[in-house]
């Protein structure tokens, strides 16, 4: 009997064993893409923000993630496999360096945003999709689009403001597109050969004639947009969106090469997007999201180093566009940066209230120390509210001998330079050569 009740023990834990490894969570597999890496979690693609260069998702994967490549500026191509089936919602969202997609056949459905504000020009949809929703293309450079036979969904403004969109080819397998598919696109020729009356109308919202190069015969003239046998549908008023436009976009480096200020001009801006290096961008901002306050001041720049710099612009619609420059900053030390100098950078480039006063006063404090006259060190000013630091530019003569003080080892001219930063990560550094009466053995 006791031998009985062991084996019944034994095979329940067997049981339970077997139904917690069935549970268990799915373990990620990383691999590289250029210089970084992306994740495959039971077949989703995700973590791809680190992609650089030509992408090719591996096979095992079966979908692409929700912001799977977001926030991302260095992939150049992306191919995807046929395994496949979705693209999921702002997947590509601002990959503004993407100039290049492969679809293999297998992908079905391509969510919102997919591929908004990317660079591509043309795109290759496979035969196999079967949904394309909304916004797909939204500030993109495409210039042509086939939907392919075989799609039957197109969403309400999945091509919205697609902004050098000028030709789309829709097919007869379409059974359900949106009344503003096309809105605030410039596009001028649909190629359609069906009579759906959900893609008629589009096209009669988009104010343009509808064109047959297929087998089925085009509508008449006088019934290009919907057939004479369906009465035109007659479109809900709505709203029409206003969007903001760039006419201009300069920068003006501050003298130093390592700061300066984007300007642009322009009708309706309401907030702005910056795509530049994240490290660029003031700390007191959210890099990645549109605002409205940011004033165009960029930091921690390299002298005498190329940047492209790209602005996207939004209306209180929602509607925008983009444009980049490529600049080229100064060379070092054409500016002397003295207490005068900081005074006006901090105003201009810290964020949180009272961090210019804050830093401003340390820099203050240290431009104003001397040596004692018997004493080899010196302290510097420090501060619980900012960071900061010093380092010697004349190590034969003095040193750090800890993060606060200044040890004199030698006679002559001592020079620190001495950086102080905030929460809005601008720093401020001030450069003050001391001489010391006495030094240690």
């Amino acid at each position: 009997m006791r031998k009985i009740r062991y084996i019944a023990v034994a095979f329940s834990a067997i049981i339970l064993a077997a139904t917690f490894s069935s549970i268990a969570p799915a373990s990620a597999t990383t691999f590289t893409c250029g210089s970084g890496t992306y994740t495959i979690t039971a077949g989703v693609v995700d973590n791809g923000q680190s992609c650089t260069g030509d992408v090719t998702i591996d096979s095992s994967a079966n979908s692409i993630a929700v912001y799977a490549f977001y926030p991302n500026n260095a992939i150049t191509s992306i191919v995807i496999p046929s395994g496949v089936t979705t693209i999921g919602e702002s997947a590509f969202f601002f990959v503004g360096s993407l100039r290049s997609v492969t679809i293999e056949n297998g992908l079905t459905y391509i969510g919102n945003y997919a591929f908004a504000f990317t660079g591509i020009t043309s795109i290759s949809l496979p035969s196999s999709l079967r949904t394309l929703d909304g916004y797909v293309f939204y500030g993109s450079t495409l210039t042509s689009l086939v939907i392919p036979e075989g799609t039957t969904t197109v969403a309400d403004y999945s091509l919205f403001s697609a902004y050098s969109l000028t030709t789309v080819t829709v097919p007869n397998t379409v059974t359900s597109m949106g009344l503003y598919t096309f809105y605030n696109s410039p596009i001028t020729t649909i190629n359609y050969c069906g009579t759906n009356s959900s893609v008629l109308a589009a096209i009669a919202q988009q104010g343009v004639v509808a064109t047959c190069s297929g087998s089925t015969p085009a509508p008449s003239a006088g019934a290009s947009v919907v057939p004479s046998a369906t009465p035109s549908p007659t479109p809900t008023p709505t709203k029409v969106l206003a969007p903001a436009t760039i006419d201009s976009l300069t920068f003006k480096d501050d003298g130093t090469g390592t700061g300066g200020k984007l300007s642009w001009t322009g009708k309706l801006i309401d907030s702005v997007l910056y795509e530049g290096p994240a490290s660029t961008f003031p700390g007191a901002f959210s890099y990645g999201s549109y605002n409205s306050s940011w004033n165009g001041n960029l930091v921690n720049l390299t002298p005498d180093t190329e940047y492209t710099f790209k602005l996207s612009v939004i209306s209180k619609d929602g509607v925008g566009t983009s444009k980049s420059i490529t600049v080229k900053t100064e060379k070092a030390g054409l500016v002397v940066r003295d207490l005068a100098y900081w005074s006006n950078w901090l105003a201009e480039n810290t964020y949180v209230s009272g961090e210019a006063a804050n830093i401003y006063n340390l820099l203050a404090k240290f431009d104003a120390l001397k040596p004692g006259t018997s004493s080899t060190t010196l302290k510097i000013p420090t501060s619980r509210v900012s960071t900061a630091s010093a380092k010697s530019n004349t190590p034969s003569v003095c040193v750090m001998s800890d993060a606060a003080t200044i040890k004199s080892i030698a006679k002559g001219t001592c020079t620190i330079s001495y950086t102080v930063v905030g929460k809005s990560k601008a720093p401020a550094t001030l450069v003050k050569s001391f001489t010391f009466k006495k030094f240690a053995k």
